[in-house]
């Protein structure tokens, strides 16, 4: 008798079936012992439900056929949601300050996005704002002046148990310089939109 199990992951508050097999050669029926815990659909059966899960599980498990048996662990790990992505950095024209808008997850536990701008160090980002996942994918930097400057922006999720995605790629708004060249020429310096 030889029992093996397979780990996995879920989102915050999933459900996972626990799953063994059972290398067996003998002629009795396998019967399935885990150990107590509240996040299982039952303490029998090869691949019982698991959750909701809001941190990383261990579950232990004995198979038997009443004269032989192994025993085996299954980790489910509760992971980060998937990385939202900024759409678009543009300016708002009746504020004059930059204009984010930026994908939202259909499915799963978002509490909240945090918008972060890449500060006066290169590669330090700062957080300037948490948006409540119920709130439209838009945000208007107010702090933000286009015409002095272009800025970078990133995106992050955080789901309801905490976990925090990876940052998203960032954007970099575009940006013209204009200044006067020898005579009567006149110097325009472009910083291309980067992130599309």
């Amino acid at each position: 008798l030889n029992l093996t199990t397979t780990n996995d992951s879920v989102y915050c508050n999933g459900y996972a079936n626990l799953q063994t097999n059972v290398a067996y050669n003998g002629t009795g029926t396998i019967t399935y012992t885990w150990a107590s815990s509240p996040f299982l659909s039952s303490t029998s059966g090869a691949s019982p439900s698991a959750g909701p899960l809001t941190s990383t599980q261990t579950f232990y498990v004995t198979a038997t056929d009443g004269t032989l048996s192994d025993n085996d662990s299954i980790t489910i790990s509760v992971v980060p949601l998937i990385t939202d992505s900024i759409c678009l950095v543009a300016v708002d024209d009746s504020l004059g300050h930059n204009l984010l808008v930026f994908e939202q997850h259909i499915i799963g536990p978002v509490d909240y996005y945090t918008i972060y701008r890449e500060g006066s160090s290169s590669g330090v980002w700062d957080t300037i704002a948490y948006i409540p996942a119920d709130s439209a994918g838009v945000y208007i930097d107010t702090a933000s002046n286009p015409a002095v400057k272009q800025y970078s922006y990133r995106i992050s999720t955080t789901d309801s148990c905490g976990n925090e995605s990876l940052p998203s790629k960032q954007h970099t708004t575009m940006h013209l310089t204009v200044n006067q060249g020898t005579g009567s020429n006149w110097n325009l310096i472009w910083f291309p939109y980067q992130g599309l």
